[in-house]
């Protein structure tokens, strides 16, 4: 979710969560690890930190990519979890 004082980099953050759902075009790593319906809708939310956390990495890169400012802002929401869920 968005607030006022959204920038570009917040902006195109979640833009890049929707892609990562909606583009049809996307295999592997590049959709999204939620699990979606026949449709491509996401279903229900992440089951796992996982799950959460390979999705914002993804997401948080594929902004870095896109984003040509740099942001006054930097993402936080990897700093949400409690650890890094990677064995």
């Amino acid at each position: 979710m968005l607030d006022k004082d959204a920038d570009k980099t917040a902006i195109t953050h979640e833009f890049v969560h929707l892609l990562r759902s909606e583009d049809k075009g996307r295999e592997g790593l590049a959709r999204t690890t939620y699990d979606q319906d026949e449709e491509g809708y996401v279903v229900q939310k992440p089951k796992s930190d996982a799950e959460r956390f390979a999705e914002e990495c993804a997401v948080i890169a594929e902004t870095e990519i896109r984003t040509k400012e740099a942001t006054k802002r930097p993402n936080s929401n990897l700093n949400k979890l409690d650890s890094t869920p990677i064995p």
